[in-house]
């Protein structure tokens, strides 16, 4: 299998041009990402915000947090003064620990290719959650309390400049008036 991995880096791409040597953090995701990660740390390079109450499919579990410096967020858990705001999230994005590794090695690959990632919504306090429900019960664009991916530190909503909320690559993809469709 190392053989393998190791003729794919000395391979070239289709347009003739070598793939990419960036070194990155560690991709792996550590057990069950949305099961209690109180003892699981932070990955390198990411900060450790403590262990919160996290929720996965309406059972509540505890989970370590990690801000992620390279994707800057404007979510409120992420914004200072927010009612909010998770201490030393300081505009970052914030995930749990068991996948604190994979998302800062992908923020690492997408800058070496030119993209700097941004977030606008990442983790979730279960009262964030009850509010975003409680403005708009509808399950089709808001989870429930509790039933929500954010809630669990493994969803990320990222900013696409130009794209607003709610619209999926799937929809964006397929609309007529989109110069790709």
């Amino acid at each position: 299998m190392a053989e393998a991995e190791n003729q794919a880096l000395t391979d070239t791409l289709e347009d003739g041009t070598a793939p990419s040597t960036t070194q990155v953090a560690d991709t792996t995701i550590e057990g069950d990402p949305f099961g209690p990660s109180e003892d699981v740390q932070c990955a390198s390079g990411t900060s450790d915000l403590g262990v919160f109450d996290a929720y996965n499919s309406g059972t509540q579990v505890r989970q370590r947090l990690c801000a992620i410096p390279n994707i800057p967020s404007t979510s409120q858990e992420s914004t200072p003064g927010d009612v909010f705001y998770i201490n030393g999230a300081d505009g970052k994005a914030i995930v749990n620990s068991r996948v604190s590794g994979a998302v800062y090695s992908m923020a690492q690959a997408a800058v070496a290719d030119g993209v700097q990632l941004s977030a606008r919504s990442s983790f979730r306090t279960m009262a964030h959650q009850e509010a975003l429900w409680n403005s708009n019960p509808n399950p089709s664009e808001v989870a429930p309390p509790g039933q929500s991916n954010h809630q669990n530190g493994t969803a990320i909503d990222f900013d696409a400049g130009s794209t607003y909320g709610g619209q999926t690559c799937s929809a964006r993809a397929t609309a007529p008036g989109n110069k790709q469709w």
